[in-house]
């Protein structure tokens, strides 16, 4: 999938055309995941023609959160149904709207954004007036920062993973994961940017939260704003509906990925110690912090169910060396923003456009390793 995204940001850069973009990456959806393409094909074609006020219309969420659940418990790593989960997702923001087919097809199919999300609202996808110098400049930035991400630290995770890490197993998947996943969100985001149209973020800082219920709020963020848009109970208490929000979102997250003991009790693990974090926070803050630090340790490990067989890794130096690295260039990535780029970079905006597509090349060419992205199974 990396030379696929490459591809698009090539064609993107040379053309900035958001019509050919978004054809060519329909095309690459249809070729390289046939099945789940005639699948979202044929429901959009069931939405376009089923009536506003229909059962499927008022039931469609609940039969998407069904249908993944299904999927993901069955069949979660059959390449044939890669994207259908993101994909069904999107279809949701769909109802209630007056569809244009060809566009709404080729916005649900759009490679960038199919196999490993985000979730799209139909609203991003329209064009601005246009892309200036310096946005572009950033664009190509935030290109070049996810491929390098993906390529290196993320690389770099994905092999210790597989080392006996100790107490440190769940930290390192877990930012693995979010190395992983945080390359393909700003790839996708740099590619429609290119076009004049944006994808949403999909992360939002969240090692760097105060609170479980924090880090949820800026963890797959559009994940969380289609539980909140299409998983709803009539909650006037505001501190019910908060734990209820929490509970929601936990099981959501939980159970799409599929019906396994690991995955439920990763949704009870959540809940949990989010109302333990709550209670403690009260008396002392240093607590809620230690209870912050256990959920990052013990949430990977609940999540993969993988329990480690000593307390320190069992690795070399080398790859000591290699995890401290890697942690350190996720951290940096992750207290960046595009104000830093315009407060340092802006002047140089004419160079970056000509100079990062050929560091993009030297990237896919001289990379240590390549291994799928990890949501790509879902």
């Amino acid at each position: 999938m990396i030379y696929a995204l490459v591809f698009l940001y090539l064609l993107a850069t040379l053309t900035q055309s958001k019509r050919l973009v978004l054809g060519s990456g329909f095309s690459l959806s249809v070729v390289l995941f046939p099945v789940t393409a005639l699948v979202l094909i044929v429901v959009l074609a069931l939405l376009y023609i089923a009536p506003q006020n229909s059962a499927l219309r008022r039931y469609f969420p609940l039969l998407v959160l069904m249908t993944v659940i299904a999927k993901n418990s069955i069949a979660a790593i059959n390449p044939q149904l890669i994207g259908l989960s993101f994909g069904l997702f999107q279809l949701c923001y769909y109802l209630g709207k007056t569809i244009n087919y060809r566009n709404a097809i080729q916005e649900i199919l759009f490679f960038p954004q199919l196999p490993c999300g985000p979730v799209v609202r139909p609203e991003n996808y329209q064009r601005s007036s246009g892309v200036s110098v310096k946005k572009e400049a950033l664009y190509h930035c935030v290109f070049v920062l996810g491929l390098f991400l993906k390529t290196y630290p993320a690389y770099a995770l994905e092999v210790l993973d597989r080392h006996e890490m100790g107490v440190l197993t769940g930290a390192n998947f877990l930012v693995y994961l979010y190395a992983d996943y945080l390359a393909w969100s700003l790839m996708g985001i740099a590619i429609a940017g290119l076009c004049g149209f944006k994808l949403p973020l999909n992360f939002k800082r969240p090692f760097w939260s105060r609170s479980i219920g924090e880090f949820w709020s800026c963890w797959n963020i559009t994940l969380f704003k289609w539980t909140r848009s299409f998983v709803k109970l009539p909650i006037k208490n505001r501190n019910k509906r908060q734990y209820f929000n929490i509970f929601a979102y936990s099981t959501v997250l939980a159970i799409w990925h599929g019906i396994a003991i690991n995955f439920v009790l990763f949704g009870a693990c959540n809940i949990f110690l989010f109302r333990v974090q709550q209670g403690l926070r009260k008396y002392s803050i240093i607590l809620a912090n230690v209870i912050q630090g256990l959920f990052y340790l013990s949430m990977g490990l609940v999540f993969t169910w993988r329990w480690p067989d000593s307390i320190l890794p069992a690795v070399q130096l080398k790859q000591y060396l290699y995890l401290i690295v890697a942690l350190l260039l996720v951290a940096a990535v992750d207290c960046l923003s595009p104000r830093v780029y315009f407060q340092y970079f802006a002047r140089y905006s004419k160079v970056l456009c000509f100079s990062l597509p050929v560091v993009t090349l030297f990237l896919v060419f001289f990379r240590p390793g390549y291994t799928s992205f990890y949501y790509a199974r879902f």
